[in-house]
């Protein structure tokens, strides 16, 4: 059996797992869509960052190279995703990093999500798309990932021929 087959139960079932307890944990919205709106948006961020780790395992070789590399990628993408820092206070010349933070889209959408009822908290925060816009961008996120692991390992395998 191939190994992408069975990867999909656990991208499936380990953010729901997770999510099951802290969703009630932190006592988010409880009605049945903002919990569905919720997962999709924990879905979305672990296929994009199972994708960014499937790239990165293809492109380098050595666990401690991945190690240096995972810690150069994660801290930007915290830093730049409005976690600890609203947007609107970064300095103009280090905004685009913003926007290759998956992690920004998923803050954003689950923020979204849980805080449609009061648009001033989303105004403070500064967040400048929709919740479909930040699911569509976590989409595109896995997929140029994706495409990108596929064609390291092709050249990978080209090399060794």
């Amino acid at each position: 059996m191939s190994r992408n087959v069975t990867e999909i139960p656990y991208l499936v079932l380990i953010p729901i797992a997770s999510m099951l307890v802290m969703y009630w944990m932190v006592e988010l919205q409880s009605t049945a869509i903002n919990f569905f709106l919720f997962y999709l948006v924990i879905f979305m961020m672990s296929l994009a960052g199972n994708s960014v780790g499937m790239f990165l395992g293809s492109i380098v070789d050595d666990p401690q190279a991945i190690s240096t590399a995972i810690n150069l990628i994660v801290i930007p993408v915290e830093m730049f995703a409005g976690l600890f820092v609203n947007l609107s206070t970064i300095p103009k010349w280090l905004s685009w990093i913003q926007y290759t933070s998956p992690l920004k889209y998923g803050f954003a959408a689950g923020m979204i999500d849980e805080t449609y009822q009061r648009p001033s908290l989303i105004e403070n925060l500064n967040f400048d798309m929709g919740f479909s816009e930040c699911i569509g961008l976590l989409l595109v996120v896995t997929l140029v990932y994706r495409l990108l692991s596929l064609l390291s390992l092709r050249l990978l395998m080209k090399k060794l021929q």
